[in-house]
C-alpha cells in the first residue's frame, strides 16, 4: 500500500486455472491511491495474457485532487473484457439514494453469459426508486462542473490539513491520498499497541472514530474520512494528537 501501486509480480502469482476475473478499484478505497496510466496498462497486460475479465470499481473516478489524473480502464485497452461499476452515491454525495450501474465492455463476446444473467437478475429484483432513476439523465447532464470541482477542493484541503497534522505525531505515518475521500494512517504498534486497541481507546478517550485497517487487509493501519467541515477535521486531528501524547506519557 505504501508504494501506491499494485504488486504486479504478486498479482500474477495469485492467478491460476480457476481465476476468471480480477477487481481493480481506482481511485482506491481505503488509501486514496490513483493509479497512473502506465501502471494500469501493466495490469491490463496481465489480464489479457491470462484471459481474465476485469471488474473495474470506478465509483470515485471524479474525486481526484493533488494534480492526479483518473484513467478509466476501458479507455486503455480495446482487448480486455471489462465490467465497469459506477454510481452517483460518491461524486454527488447522495449515498442514501442507492443508485448505480454497470457498463459492460464485451470484447470478444466474453461477457455474453454474464450480460444475460445480469438482465435476468434485474428483472427479478426490486430496483432503486423510480423517481431517482427518472432524474438521472438530468443529474448527469445538467450538474455544473463547478459542483465537482468544489467537492475535490474540499477533499484536497482536508487531506492537506490531516496529512500535515498527523505527520507531526510520533508513531503515526499518514499515506498521502490523491483521490477518493479517505486517508490511511500507519500505527507504530511498539508505541500504541495494535490498531484495535488504538481505535478502541481513541473512541473512549477522545470520541474520535477511525475505521480499522484490518478490515482492508491492512493491520496496524486506520482509515480517516476527509468529508467533514474543516473545523471538525482540525478538531479531530487535534484530539488524535492529544490522545497520542497522553499514550506516550504513560510509557
Amino acid at each position: 500500500m505504501e508504494e501506491g501501486v499494485i504488486d504486479l509480480k504478486r498479482l500474477e502469482e495469485q492467478i491460476d486455472k480457476n481465476t476468471i476475473a480480477m477487481i481493480v478499484n481506482n481511485p482506491m478505497n481505503p488509501a486514496g491511491i490513483v493509479f497512473s496510466k502506465s501502471h494500469l496498462e501493466e495490469v491490463l497486460k496481465i489480464a489479457y495474457k491470462h484471459k481474465i475479465i476485469i471488474i473495474a470499481d470506478e465509483i470515485y473516478g471524479d474525486l481526484t485532487f493533488n494534480n492526479s489524473n483518473f484513467y478509466p480502464l476501458a479507455t486503455l485497452s480495446p482487448k480486455v473484457p471489462i465490467i465497469c461499476c459506477d454510481g452517483i452515491s460518491k461524486r454527488y454525495l447522495v449515498p442514501g439514494w442507492r443508485l448505480g450501474w454497470l457498463i459492460l465492455y464485451n470484447r470478444y463476446n466474453a461477457l455474453d453469459n454474464i450480460k444475460s444473467t445480469i438482465l435476468t437478475l434485474t428483472q427479478h429484483m426490486m430496483g432503486p426508486c423510480a423517481l431517482i432513476q427518472g432524474a438521472l439523465p438530468a443529474i448527469l447532464e445538467k450538474t455544473p462542473l463547478s459542483f465537482h470541482e468544489n467537492i475535490c477542493n474540499i477533499l484536497q484541503n482536508n487531506a492537506d490539513i490531516v496529512y500535515k497534522k498527523i505527520s507531526d505525531i510520533p508513531g503515526l505515518k499518514p499515506l498521502k491520498p490523491y483521490g477518493a475521500m479517505y486517508m490511511m494512517v500507519k500505527i507504530d504498534p511498539k508505541i500504541y499497541g495494535n490498531e484495535w486497541k488504538f481505535i478502541e481507546n481513541l473512541i473512549k478517550k477522545e470520541s474520535v472514530y477511525c475505521f480499522h485497517g484490518s478490515l482492508f487487509n491492512a493491520p496496524n493501519w486506520f482509515r480517516m474520512l476527509l468529508t467533514f467541515p474543516e473545523e471538525v477535521t482540525k478538531e479531530a486531528c487535534d484530539r488524535i494528537a492529544m490522545f497520542c501524547f497522553k499514550q506516550q506519557q504513560q510509557k
